[in-house]
């Protein structure tokens, strides 16, 4: 790694502003190098070749600097704070109260419903389009300790980026009928931009999840249409499942569950690109299934593979790649393919747990002992009543989901100071190339 790698890492974790001081400037900027608003001439997008067609407007605005995409440092960082390896959780849940339910002990910058690691960052830029899939492994509590460990942060990036393709989403602002990705997005993926896409997959979670909820806390998945327990009648009793909760209810506190993850992301992305001094805006109010790809041939999208039972889409993948927890689905033939993946998973985590050695033996015991029989069967036996009766897991929801994106992008200061009344801008946006280009070179 080259001394300015090491001196802008530095700079990112020793000088950029505090926590406090990034949450009193932190605004949605949106006008970045080569982007135009309401400037009433047409245009053609640099990516897709369409037609953008513009109303003049009181913010009349045609950037006159040319794109200059982020550098690799840069995504980087954004990256790494998005959802990127930190260290190892602490794992303080009684053991008594299912310590068990934690899929990984591998933390990140983000938290998750157990752990469960059920959301998956993609971008696309002027390369292409790519997953950041960082090392699950931790070497110790804390992974950015000191100096000596920043340039973990460009190691994970540059080991763990897998390219889904050569080229930037077919998708822009112009693409009809309506306008499926919404009215405000007319600089949408625009060159020199960075698009990022963060992907949830439910089911992972919700699998994990019955384990707990049966166990626990004593929950009676009961079906929608007919009010009679999904597959459950054997353990419908005092003491073991009492709780009737329907399972379009538990496929949507599940979906909220992954949502949050999904916006926690989206936060840290956002602080990071106030602390590095770039502008950046967060979307939603778009039509996930075009950006998904499955709206074909009118864009590739992401090109995920999806199955279409009673009208609805379920999207179930990108194969080798995101193979998401869902039925039906190429990868796992049975329920128990399914179910022994995600306790594969979790046994996998076993090496890396937070205890002293004081404790390690009896939590180890707690692990391994985890989930009882009883509560594998009951597990079993609701996802093979959900999956013969409606054909499809989850029923009511996709298996991936995608709702609220970023856009990151270098600010192009000659609207700000144009237009918006001053300190719109921090000192960091004014020296962002200062510091983070040609400066220290």
């Amino acid at each position: 790694m080259d001394n300015n790698y090491i001196h802008r890492l530095k700079f990112a974790f020793e000088k950029t502003p505090t926590l406090f001081r990034l949450l009193s400037t932190i605004r949605s900027r949106r006008v970045g190098f080569g982007y135009s608003i309401e400037s009433g001439e047409p245009e053609f997008h640099g990516i897709t070749g369409r037609k953008l067609e513009s109303h003049v407007g009181p913010l009349n605005f045609v950037s006159k600097k040319k794109p200059e995409p982020l550098t690799e440092l840069e995504t980087a960082l954004l990256c790494w704070s998005a959802c990127g390896p930190n260290g190892i959780v602490a794992g303080d849940i009684a053991g008594t109260q299912n310590l068990g339910t934690l899929m990984t002990f591998a933390g990140r910058t983000i938290p998750a419903a157990a752990n469960d690691y059920c959301v998956d960052l993609i971008f696309t830029n002027d390369n292409g389009t790519f997953l950041y899939r960082p090392t699950h492994y931790r070497s110790k509590v804390v992974e950015i300790e000191s100096e000596q460990d920043y340039s973990k942060i460009t190691r994970w990036f540059q080991e763990g980026l897998i390219q889904l393709s050569k080229n930037r989403l077919d998708i822009d602002w112009a693409i009809v009928p309506g306008r499926p990705m919404g009215i405000w997005q007319y600089n949408l993926n625009k060159p020199g931009s960075t698009w990022f896409i963060p992907i949830v997959d439910v089911a992972k979670g919700m699998i994990n999840l019955y384990f707990s909820i049966f166990e626990h806390m004593q929950w009676l998945i009961t079906d929608d249409e007919t009010g009679q327990p999904c597959g459950l009648e054997e353990w419908a009793k005092p003491e073991k499942l009492e709780l009737p909760i329907t399972q379009r209810t538990y496929e949507e506190v599940m979906l909220h569950m992954a949502d949050y993850q999904h916006g926690m992301l989206i936060q840290n992305l956002r602080l990071a690109a106030e602390a590095i001094g770039l502008g950046c805006w967060i979307f939603g109010g778009f039509c996930e299934d075009l950006v998904l790809g499955g709206f074909r041939p009118l864009s590739n999208g992401l090109r995920f593979r999806y199955k279409v039972i009673d009208g609805k889409r379920n999207y179930i993948g990108i194969p080798k790649i995101l193979e998401g927890f869902g039925l039906p689905s190429p990868w796992y033939k049975s329920v128990d393919d399914l179910v022994d993946r995600v306790l594969e998973l979790k046994k996998e985590t076993l090496a890396l747990i937070p205890y002293q050695d004081k404790v390690e033996p009896e939590i180890l015991k707690t692990l391994t002992q985890t989930p009882s029989e009883w509560c594998l069967k009951a597990v079993k036996s609701v996802l093979s009543y959900l999956y013969e009766r409606y054909g499809r897991f989850p029923v009511y929801y996709s298996t991936f989901h995608s709702n609220l994106h970023a856009q990151v992008h270098h600010l192009d200061t000659d609207f700000y100071d144009k237009y918006l009344k001053k300190d719109y801008l921090t000192t960091h946006h004014r020296e962002h190339f200062k510091i983070w280009h040609k400066g220290n070179d």
